[in-house]
């Protein structure tokens, strides 16, 4: 660690001359660094050094990638998992594309020195039988047979058994809405009204979708805005009116502006049917000071 050159601390790169009396100081556990390749003079010394280097890193990359083995185990069986039946070299090289690295000993480095998280390594070994890559995906659903099925989100999509699907929020179709399913990025199926704007511009992702007429009694929300002069029990009204329509109503909120007089009301309500939510709009349009309602969209 250190050398003392006629009883005088000195670096280890100091220069000998004839005559001078050396100690060099030593500790357990420690040896040459890289640093040491500057200053040697003969290249036996070199080449020892850099294969002492080379030794320790190796065994520096073995450790790290157990450790890396071990964290990765550890995340499994907290998530539920046994570790030996994911943790088989072959399951892993299918998944080593997805964190960029090229061999498992990378991977369970990786993992070890926080540059790859085990969670997300957990989640792609756990889920790889059913995963489908998102072109996979496209082209099954593009080149499907036509048949049809029921399904518990009211949706169908012709030719496929089961697949993820759910009402799109910005538009928020009902029973009897032309409507399309749009492909999404890791969450399924989302389902706009036909005439939705936020996926005109998407076309190539769109597929055809049918409502599913297995129930009935099935209710869909829709948030709803209407526009009224301002008076006295104006909301009162609207409440009555969408009560006797034999509609659920989810919340609802009302504004002024005190420049124009007029009140804005927002409602969400639930409905069986689109010809179900029209009544509702007709309505509410009889009532008397409003000028407009309509569904809202998002």
């Amino acid at each position: 660690v250190g050398a003392i050159v006629n009883d005088a601390m000195v670096p280890l790169n100091t220069q000998l001359h004839t005559g001078d009396v050396v100690q060099i100081k030593t500790m357990k556990g420690t040896g040459p660094s890289e640093d040491w390749l500057k200053f040697v003079k003969t290249n036996q010394a070199r080449n020892k050094i850099r294969n002492y280097l080379m030794k320790k890193e190796a065994e520096a990359h073995e450790t790290r990638v157990s450790e890396g083995e071990k964290i990765l185990a550890e995340e499994m069986r907290k998530r539920g998992f046994d570790p030996k039946d994911y943790m088989d070299k072959k399951k892993i090289e299918n998944i080593l594309k997805d964190f960029r690295v090229s061999n498992y000993t990378d991977l369970m480095y990786g993992i070890a020195v926080k540059s790859i998280s085990p969670m997300s390594v957990t989640s792609h070994l756990t889920n790889q039988k059913s995963r489908m890559s998102e072109d996979e995906a496209l082209g099954h659903l593009l080149n499907r047979e036509v048949q049809k099925r029921t399904s518990k989100s009211g949706l169908v999509i012709p030719g496929i058994e089961s697949m993820k699907m759910s009402l799109s929020h910005c538009c928020m179709p009902v029973y009897g809405d032309p409507i399309k399913g749009y492909i999404t990025k890791g969450a399924g199926v989302k389902v706009h009204r036909a005439d939705c704007v936020n996926i005109s511009r998407v076309k190539s992702r769109l597929i055809d979708v049918q409502w599913d007429d297995g129930d009935p009694d099935r209710l869909y929300d829709s948030d709803l805005i209407v526009m009224a002069h301002d008076r006295s029990f104006l909301l009162t009204d609207i409440v009555t009116v969408v009560s006797q329509c034999r509609v659920t109503m989810e919340s609802v909120s009302a504004s002024v502006n005190h420049d124009t007089l007029t009140s804005t009301i927002k409602l969400t309500v639930r409905v069986h049917d689109v010809n179900h939510l029209q009544n509702v709009l007709a309505n509410i349009r009889k009532i008397e000071s409003v000028f407009t309602a309509e569904r809202a969209s998002h």
